[in-house]
This record gives C-alpha cells, structure tokens and sequence, in this order.
C-alpha cells in the first residue's frame, strides 16, 4: 500500500493532490524532515510503500536517520530514487543548476566522486555564483584528498563571497587542506 508523507510543503510538493483522494494513507510530519523519513523508514519496514515529499534543502538533513536506521538496502534504495527524480527534474529543466548541484551531493553520498565532479562542474558552468556547489565541490576535493584543487576552490570562494556568513567555517578548511597538503607525501 503506497502511503505519502509531507513536511508541510503539500501545495508545493503537489502531495496535496494524494492528501485529497487519500486522506487516511497521509502524514503531515510538519517541519521535521528529520522524523519524516524516519517514520517513512519504519513504515517501509511494515511493507508499506512510502513516499516522503519536502524540498531538497531540508531532506539533505536526514541522512543520519536512514544510516541510522540500519534498515539493509534502503540508503541504496532513495540515493536512487533521488537520482532518478533529479535525472527527471533535468530533463523538463535542463539547465537547473540547482538540480545539478543536488545530484552532485547524492553522487557523494554513494561515492560515485567522478559523477558528482562532473555534476557540481555542470551546476558551476550554468551558474558560477552558486556558492553551495562551489563549496561541495572544494569539499569532494578534501574526500578525495586533491589538496591543491581544494585549496584552490576555498581559497576563490572566499575572495568571491567576502560578506557570505560561513567564511570562518571556510577559513577552517582552507588552513585544513593547506597543512594536509604540507604533510602529503611528495611535497
């Protein structure tokens, strides 16, 4: 039985539309995605088949939840209908940075780094000022310890964003990645 979940975004995520044929198979969980997905992780695990709308932003924040759940499968499970909505969302709008900067942060999730390079290059190529993709992708660079690419990106955004409110975060990890890169083998 397919049930639908929604974090108070119903008009936008058009689960309103399943709310209003069937109110009984539908949760509002209001403003905590976090507990939305991981009702919709138990209710998966009673054999229902559950369907959690909210916007991107704020399911980004419950990864912990489905790691922590344990449930076997079922990370693998959404990383991949992510990937297929998202693979969807760019073909009605294919020159969405946005979507291209989200794939890219699943793509890290399963550890697919050369398709999520590719996807947070793409979002940067349609829109240079998207600083959440310039700061995934100096932060993949750190995964995949490529110091010098890492610091070259935090090093830009902070001199293209001097009034964005995470510079202390990203000073941090510009000093991170340079003290890495003095202690990597080879320099």
């Amino acid at each position: 039985m397919i049930v639908a979940l929604d974090g108070d975004t119903k008009n936008s995520t058009y689960s309103e539309k399943f709310y209003k044929k069937f109110p009984k198979r539908f949760t509002e969980c209001f403003i905590a995605e976090q507990n939305m997905v991981g009702v919709a992780t138990g209710l998966g695990t009673r054999g229902k088949v559950p369907f959690a709308s909210t916007f991107a932003a704020f399911f980004t924040r419950a990864h912990d939840q489905i790691r922590a759940a344990d449930v076997p499968g079922e990370l693998e499970r959404m990383t991949g209908r992510a990937l297929d909505t998202l693979a969807k969302a760019l073909e009605i709008r294919p020159f969405s940075a946005i979507a291209y900067c989200l794939s890219g942060a699943v793509h890290v999730k399963t550890k697919s780094f050369d398709a999520a390079e590719q996807d947070f290059k793409r979002a940067l190529d349609l829109d240079g000022n998207l600083e959440a993709a310039r700061l995934m992708l100096a932060n993949l660079y750190l995964k995949q310890e490529k110091w010098d690419d890492a610091i070259g990106r935090l090093r830009t955004y902070l001199d293209d964003f001097p009034w964005a409110p995470d510079r202390p975060v990203v000073r941090e990890m510009l000093e991170e990645a340079r003290k890495k890169a003095r202690e990597a083998p080879g320099k």
